[in-house]
């Protein structure tokens, strides 16, 4: 024994007492102290366990990290067995730090005597002299920075009673992942993905004799701040190593003039909005610790961000300031992309709001599910609306919906009304519908955001009236892209604790909204050119080069903006606005989400992508009218081909168009006495009460009265007919769908008044179930199971009934 040891332990000792008696004396107390002191500790294994450092990583869909949060320490760590730490690293630290490890009982006498004397000397707890184990005890028992002499002896203690329950290469493989490193680093694997990008296996030796060196202080030590102070360390660490034979004369050399570079420390943060969520919900789960693989594609991702911060420069001068994007890959609901703004860092702009989550205002957007549930109802693509000024008296007053041009285009098609986005036939669908209908339908959508009652959003539902989350709008567009089922958004597809094992995972919610014939229907709309162009023209942002069905909107104060479409691969939906609530400048679906939207449409398309949404079985083809929708009759000059769900075609012929004999000398109504030369045929319009004024200001060509120089045609003299039931028809067959409340189950019943005057009663199984006052004479009738017999009145005069079946 050396000198200067022999005096360190006579010194501990006392000196009234031999050494040996000293030491042994001190053993056995030590030895007593310890199973005290264990039994308060406990098992050591659950004090130095992975669950107590182990943070959250949370990865991309091919394990890439998106980020890694602050573990329960404070600092981040990744749980290293210790197989798979580099041998060198191991040498470093025992060479630096305990080079009798494997030989001590978790004290090392000869340490502790050398700290002994410097201690006494000094009055006070200068030097540790601890051992591995030592340090393991202070790391996890949080005494750390508590330097006495009692805190010291129990140390020990805890120490003996450590090395008892544990073996060598575990209190070493602990010891290595529990030591901190510095930039809220700890454990060896972390620091060498912060430092080196690389697992602690790859470590070379001039890289784990840095790390080893970083052990002793890593404030002092800061490779960033103190890079001569680390090279000094790290020298010393590889001439120990070499002294006590861990490395060769040869490695020494190498090592010791082999550059260590450290990269920049910053930590992961990828997709942070999206990483926010899926922290909230692990937090919600209590996973504390482990990994979280979600559905993002770490390219896609990037892509569209580039993609957002590109658009938002050119978007300035509209005022907006931010834009948000989620991309959901329909076949699977697996968000592949989530954007939250522009940029989360930035202050000025409050990008650290998510605009995937936030709650706004909708615009148009809601109007697929308005006429899909219409179509379930009884509509058509077909049907024609009424797009004139009117007004909808509400408790709050009229509520007069006005379209985003300011014009007013008369009859319309449901493809033209839904294609081009007016307002006034979404709002009159939706009334005819009720508000409780509507929300039904949107709910099943899932949108959970509308937790109002129906009454307090009513018929302008159909323009916003209310506020959802773009992922709501991406997930409810989804669903029409997969045929009329919703499924949850999924953002997660694996889940490990923070030993490694599987964590079941719930299954994601799913429903049918539709059936799959209305949800094409709706695609058919949506995916139309022709139908957009009369509000966005022919050429625009979405001519991509390939099928979309798309949508926009803009909240009538332009705070928001909206678009989503979808091919049958990919759901893309857009917002723009500002955060803070300023309005935008005059920003429509063209000018502000279109163009975002679209680039990144183009992004998840390749080049050369063959897209068309394939019609599903049921879904027939017949050639209407173009103004009226029905079959066309002699006088419909323009027909074109529409798609219905077979059994739901039109089956009345037009009566908007009509061929009449007139008298050339007055243009009115030929009389039975006109003179043959004196009678023409020509091509007159009749309309519903609700467009004739449209028809009048339009200067439609109107039915004209009878003439004056000669009486009525007997061919023209008003029908006397009986009132008859035109659509359903005799032996239709409904089915109720059981994933619908049967009172959100009706069907449109078309009468026909046969020439009678006053309201037209539908009659179902003899009683009444309603009435309508004016064409087109449509009653809706909530369907119940059974065999009903369906007729129509008319003052009394009841015409042939239909018979149907509802299973």
């Amino acid at each position: 024994m050396r000198r200067d040891v022999r005096i360190a332990t006579c010194v501990a000792a006392g000196a009234f007492m031999r050494p040996a008696q000293a030491i042994a004396i001190g053993w056995l107390v030590l030895w007593v102290a310890s199973f005290a002191v264990g039994a308060r500790l406990g098992d050591p294994a659950s004090s130095v366990g992975a669950d107590r450092i182990a943070g959250l990583r949370i990865l991309d869909s091919d394990g890439e990290l998106l980020r890694e949060p602050l573990g329960a320490q404070g600092d981040r760590s990744r749980w290293v067995v210790l197989d798979e730490i580099s041998p060198s690293m191991k040498d470093a630290v025992l060479a630096a730090e305990d080079r009798r490890f494997a030989s001590h009982p978790g004290v090392d006498p000869l340490s502790v005597a050398r700290a002994a004397a410097q201690n006494l000397a000094a009055g006070h707890v200068v030097a540790g002299g601890s051992t591995v184990t030592q340090q393991l005890v202070k790391l996890t028992t949080g005494k750390i920075h508590r330097r006495t002499f009692g805190v010291k002896l129990e140390e020990m203690a805890a120490a003996l009673h450590f090395e008892r329950h544990l073996g060598k290469d575990e209190i070493l493989e602990a010891y290595l992942n529990w030591v901190p490193f510095g930039h809220l680093t700890r454990g060896v694997q972390m620091a060498s993905w912060t430092y080196f990008r690389k697992p602690s296996a790859h470590l070379t030796l001039s890289e784990a004799s840095a790390l080893a060196a970083l052990v002793r202080g890593p404030g002092a030590m800061d490779p960033y701040a103190h890079p001569d102070r680390l090279d000094a360390r790290r020298r010393w660490v590889l001439g120990r190593m070499r002294e006590i034979g861990s490395i060769t004369d040869e490695a020494y050399g190498h090592a010791l003039h082999t550059p260590t570079v450290f990269l920049e420390a910053a930590p992961v943060f990828e997709a942070p909005h999206l990483a926010e969520e899926i922290l909230r919900r692990t937090q919600a789960d209590g996973l504390a610790a482990g990994e979280v693989v979600t559905t993002i594609d770490s390219r896609m991702q990037r892509r569209t961000e580039s993609l957002v911060r590109s658009v938002l420069h050119g978007l300035g001068e509209l005022d907006v300031s931010n834009a948000a994007v989620v991309i959901i890959h329909n076949p699977t609901a697996e968000v592949r992309a989530w954007v939250g703004s522009g940029g989360y860092f930035d202050t000025e702009t409050l990008g650290m709001n998510d605009g995937v989550m936030a709650l706004r205002s909708p615009g148009s957007t809601l109007k697929p599910i308005l006429y899909a549930q219409a179509l379930e109802r009884g509509y058509m693509t077909s049907t024609m609306l009424a797009d004139v000024p009117v007004a909808f008296y509400t408790p709050d007053g009229p509520y007069r919906p006005r379209n985003y041009d300011g014009q007013f285009r008369g009859p319309v098609l449901m493809r033209q009304a839904l294609g081009s986005s007016l307002n006034v036939p979404a709002v009159a669908v939706a009334a005819d519908l009720g508000p409780q209908t509507v929300l039904g339908a949107l709910h099943r959508a899932g949108f959970e955001s509308l937790d109002r009652e129906p009454s307090y959003y009513g018929a302008a539902i159909a323009l916003g009236d209310g506020e959802v989350s773009l992922l709501e709008l991406a997930a409810a567009y989804s669903a029409l892209a997969r045929g009329g089922m919703w499924q949850e958004p999924v953002l997660v597809k694996r889940v490990l604790d923070a030993s490694g094992a599987d964590v079941p995972l719930s299954d994601a919610r799913q429903r049918r909204v539709f059936d799959e014939g209305t949800a094409y229907l709706v695609t058919s709309m949506l995916a139309d050119p022709a139908a957009r162009a009369p509000t966005f023209g022919q050429a625009h942002v979405f001519d991509l080069g390939f099928a979309l069905a798309v949508k926009t909107g803009t909240s009538h104060d332009y705070r928001d903006n909206w678009t989503v479409g979808y091919t049958p691969e990919y759901t893309v939906a857009v917002w723009v606005g500002n955060f803070d609530g300023k309005p935008m400048g005059n920003v429509s679906g063209i000018t502000g989400a279109g163009p975002l939207f679209g680039r990144v449409m183009r992004a998840v398309t390749p080049v050369g992508t063959v897209v068309r949404f394939v019609a599903p079985p049921g879904i027939v083809t017949h050639r209407v009218c173009a103004l009226s929708g029905d079959l066309p009759g002699p006088a419909c000059d323009v027909t074109y081909e529409e798609v219905f769900v077979k059994g739901h075609e039109p089956r009345s012929e037009c009566t908007v168009h009509r061929l009449v004999e007139v008298d050339s000398r007055t243009g009115l109504l030929a009389g039975e006495s006109c003179p043959a030369d004196m009678v023409t045929t020509a091509r007159f319009e009749s309309y519903p009460d609700v467009l004739l004024q449209w028809a009048k200001e339009a200067n439609r060509p109107l039915l004209p009265g009878p003439g004056p120089l000669c009486g009525p045609m007997q061919g023209d003299a008003p029908s006397h007919g009986s009132p008859s039931i035109l659509d359903p028809s005799d032996g239709a067959l409904f089915v109720l769908n059981p994933d619908v409340p049967p009172d959100e189950q009706a069907i449109s019943v078309l009468l026909d008044p046969g020439g009678g005057k006053g309201p037209v009663t539908l009659l179902v199984d003899g009683q009444p179930a309603g009435a309508a006052t004016h064409p087109p004479w449509k009653v809706n009738w909530t369907m119940a199971q059974g065999e009903h017999v369906l007729a129509a009145s008319v003052q009394g005069k009841k015409g042939l009934s239909v018979t149907v079946t509802v299973d």
